[in-house]
């Protein structure tokens, strides 16, 4: 591929990719001719980042190719971005293929139901997550954090497993009121399981056979059982408990109790999507967070320097997240570079004009900010870890949708904000008295893209004791 490849200070070579303008008086550019689409389809499957990179560079922002029988748009430029998410947002939905993979999973949650059912669904679930009940969550990610660094300071460990459990414990308490600490290493593994077998879903493995291996079908099928009866035994205690239950469980327990219209199931389908996608999307963040101060020790320093100002070596508070100004640049920076939420998709339900194309409905629209968030039309130096881009006088200057880690619109992130206070949070907790190193044997990290962009085989970091900490 001649997708620009160098090693950047993020310490990937998957590239930043230049992309033309398209020609909007002609059809569609993109790889026609292909057999059924399945010259391609292998290519995706291999190396789905490198080959939309490619895509991307080579026939420009709105690009146009078959998956078998199904038309696919691939849109990278904000203003499309905009439109699909956005302004035009009532002409897509969720896809057939995500809702059939992961709807035995995830049943009729918020992250696939559709039209008033969803608008009701969010409006249950919004309070939990309103800018006002952050703070509330505050004490909980400060001792799991703890709880972690008493478990783990001084030594090497994975951190993206170490993070996982702890927004894995963070998020139970504070959204369900349940103590998972028993179950946690059993149900990040579980969840770990769950994404290795249903990725190959969404490849081109999908259509020209079954799927997943029989071995693997076997071991996802004992992960989701072990998951929903976790899920369903939380459930089932907290709908037994007296008193009020004012989390994100008792707002869901309180409209089933009176509305036929939210069955049980669908309670514990809203609670399964928080726990095994919420927590685990969180921790992908922190993870290479971690990663890339560990990488560059002089953003870390600067992240150290603003938390010993702030903190002074104290517990952290809620108040203290609005100073912590270049720690929220660093989260962001690393999100820029390695989105969790790498690919977005949508399904047209009309026909519908987007970027002067038109579009017919059954088509489906991929949206992939990994490719718009090292444009270098939209951020200089796109390789580069630059934390001060995100800088409160530089942020004007950026393009809205071209930074989209929480998605956009009305279907955006239900829990961005408490993912921004829990990355926030971990971080000083972290660095009031320890350090990251990376660990001796850990080499640069591929990408491992599955439902969320991973680091393939982990990444592991020593998380050092600092010896100029504050009293």
């Amino acid at each position: 591929m001649s997708v620009t490849r160098e090693t950047s200070a993020a310490g990937d070579r998957t590239g930043s990719v230049s992309i033309g303008p398209g020609r909007r008086d002609q059809p569609v550019p993109g790889p026609h001719g292909a057999r059924l689409g399945l010259d391609h389809l292998a290519e995706l499957d291999a190396d789905f980042l490198g080959y939309t990179s490619e895509l991307a560079r080579k026939y420009g922002d709105c690009v146009h190719y078959r998956v078998g029988l199904v038309p696919t748009y691939q849109f990278t430029n904000p203003a499309e971005i905009q439109e699909v998410l956005v302004t035009k947002s009532k002409s897509f939905r969720k896809t057939d293929r995500l809702r059939r993979v992961l709807g035995r999973i995830l049943g009729n949650s918020l992250l696939l139901n559709e039209g008033v059912s969803w608008a009701g669904q969010r409006a249950i679930l919004q309070p939990a997550f309103h800018p006002h009940r952050i703070p509330d969550y505050t004490d909980a990610i400060l001792r799991h954090t703890e709880a972690m660094l008493a478990r783990h300071g001084g030594q090497a460990v994975e951190i993206g497993a170490a993070l996982h459990r702890l927004t894995l414990l963070t998020t139970a308490e504070v959204l369900v009121g349940a103590d998972l600490s028993a179950d946690a290493d059993q149900f990040v593994a579980a969840v770990a399981t769950v994404q290795r077998g249903v990725y190959p879903e969404f490849t081109s493995r999908a259509v020209a056979s079954a799927g997943p291996a029989q071995g693997q079908r076997a071991a996802m099928a004992e992960a989701i059982d072990y998951l929903q009866s976790v899920i369903g035994r939380i459930v089932d205690e907290r709908s037994a408990a007296p008193g009020p239950r004012d989390n994100l469980l008792g707002h869901l327990l309180a409209a089933h109790a009176s509305s036929a219209e939210l069955s049980r199931r669908q309670v514990r389908d809203e609670v399964m999507i928080m726990l095994a996608g919420g927590a685990g999307t969180t921790a992908t963040a922190l993870t290479w967070t971690a990663y890339l101060l560990a990488r560059h020790q002089t953003a870390q320093q600067r992240v150290r320097d603003e938390v010993d100002r702030v903190v002074a070596g104290r517990r952290p508070t809620s108040e203290d997240v609005a100073q912590l100004e270049f720690t929220r640049m660093v989260l962001n920076e690393s999100m820029r570079l390695y989105p969790p939420a790498y690919t977005t998709s949508r399904q047209a339900i009309r026909a519908v004009n987007v970027g002067g194309y038109d579009l017919p409905a059954g088509a489906n629209v991929h949206l992939i900010p990994y490719i718009t968030h090292r444009d270098p039309r939209w951020f200089a130096s796109p390789l580069a870890f630059r934390p001060e881009r995100f800088a409160d006088d530089a942020a004007p200057a950026m393009d809205r949708f071209a930074f989209i880690p929480f998605g956009s619109g009305p279907r955006a992130c239900i829990g961005g904000g408490l993912a921004m206070q829990t990355g926030l949070l971990v971080l000083a907790t972290i660095l009031v008295r320890h350090g990251l190193e990376l660990a001796s044997e850990q080499s640069e990290p591929e990408l491992d893209p599955k439902i969320s962009l991973h680091p393939k085989g982990g990444i592991q970091l020593r998380l050092t004791v600092r010896n100029d900490a504050a009293p």
